[in-house]
This record gives structure tokens, sequence and C-alpha cells, in this order.
């Protein structure tokens, strides 16, 4: 299945089964190449969220309206007849105006990471090929209150696309029994299946290739990914 097919096919299920809890699906049919995508300017918004209970600061989530945005670009290469990953994008936020609990008074707060996969890194410090970073430029002038905000450290973390990351919204900010019908469709697994054998499989294998020599379509070294894998 083609980039565009699979983005498409993911927006149609969203606009069918979970429309209550998402918007701006549309972009999901846009700024889609052959190689492709970029989802910035407008990001895909996930309402009705469940965040848990250990929470800080102490809000009052019936009064608090909090939402995820997901932006998100990828760009494939072609290297001895296949497509492979060049770079990708993904900043997930979760945001919105709360009601503290001590004093009432409304907060906008906000959570973000990022995931990036970049080769070639001129950082002074050690920069996985695929990582998870808390924060974005999103936050970078929010008050932060007793908080502080570093750079380091940059967490080893397999590749997602807009699709992986849609699935990893679903299953981390809706509980079980609210995503299991939807989630359970084969028309939602077979996409989800897809991305994951383009993004996640090459980059285990990569990883699984430091103890088995037999692996071929090596995308990168195993101590490009885990800096504990010595070169």
């Amino acid at each position: 299945m083609s980039l565009a097919n699979s983005l498409r096919k993911m927006g149609i299920l969203l606009d069918q089964h979970w429309c209550r809890n998402v918007t701006n699906t549309d972009v999901l049919q846009s700024n889609i190449k052959t190689l492709g995508y970029s989802i910035r300017k407008k990001p895909l918004i996930f309402k009705n969220i469940n965040v848990g209970k250990h929470i800080r600061p102490n809000i009052d989530l019936n009064k608090s309206e909090l939402q995820v945005k997901l932006c998100s670009y990828l760009n494939l290469e072609k290297v001895s007849n296949r497509y492979t990953l060049k770079s990708l994008g993904l900043n997930i936020n979760v945001e919105g105006k709360c009601s503290m609990k001590e004093n009432k008074e409304e907060k906008d707060l906000m959570f973000s990471f990022h995931i990036d996969y970049e080769g070639n890194s001129k950082s002074e410090f050690y920069h996985p090929i695929s990582h998870l970073q808390i924060g974005s430029d999103a936050i970078k002038d929010s008050d932060t209150g007793s908080l502080l905000k570093v750079e380091q450290p940059r967490f080893s973390h397999y590749p997602m696309d807009v699709i992986l990351a849609i699935d990893f919204i679903i299953h981390n900010f809706y509980t079980n029994e609210q995503h299991k019908k939807f989630t359970s469709l084969p028309a939602y697994r077979n996409i989800v299946k897809e991305s994951a054998t383009k993004y996640i499989k090459p980059y285990i294998e990569s990883i699984y290739s430091y103890w088995n020599n037999e692996i071929e379509n090596k995308d990168f070294k195993p101590y490009d990914a885990i800096c504990s894998l010595p070169k």
C-alpha cells in the first residue's frame, strides 16, 4: 500500500470510528507525496483524553480541557532498489486550560516530547539515530516553575510515522475499554502492522545485527542506535 493510501485509509477509519475524539483528519490527505509528507502547520488533535491519576500540578480534571496535538514529517529515499527512512520528526503536545484544585485558578499547561530520526548528527553529545526527547520548540519559552529544562538525555526509541503515532496516542491516552473495539478492527490493525513493518522492523533488525551478522539491509550500525553496543 502506498504512503498516501495508508494515510487516507487511516483518516477514513478515524472519521468513521473515532470522530468524537479527533479533529483535523483532513491533514492525512494533504501535503502527502510519494516519498514523504509534512503535517506541521495544522496538527491532528485528539480530544476527551485520559491522563491518569498521578498528575502534577494538582488539577481538577472535570473542569479542565486537555488535548493531544500531533505534528509529523517524514522523508524516504531509495537505496539499492528499496525505500529507506531518510528523516522523520514527530511532536506530541499534551496541553489545555486547566483548573487548579487548590485555588480554582485557571492555567494553560503543556507537556511535550518529540521523536526524531536523523543520520550524520554533528552534536557534541551522543545522538541516537532515532530518539525520544522530552520537550519541544512549543514549550521552550514557557514558564518552568520549579522544573528544570535540559537538552539531555536523548532516549533511544524506534521511529514512529504518523500512523504509529496515532496508534501510540490512542493506546496511551484512552483506556483499553474505550479503544479496544476500534483498535481491534482488521482494517486498523493492517494499517498499523504495515507501518510497523516499514519502520520498526528495520530498526530492530539493524540493532539485532550486533549479535547476528547474517542480517542483510542494515540501515545503520547498532552503536548509532544504542550507545551500549560499542563499535
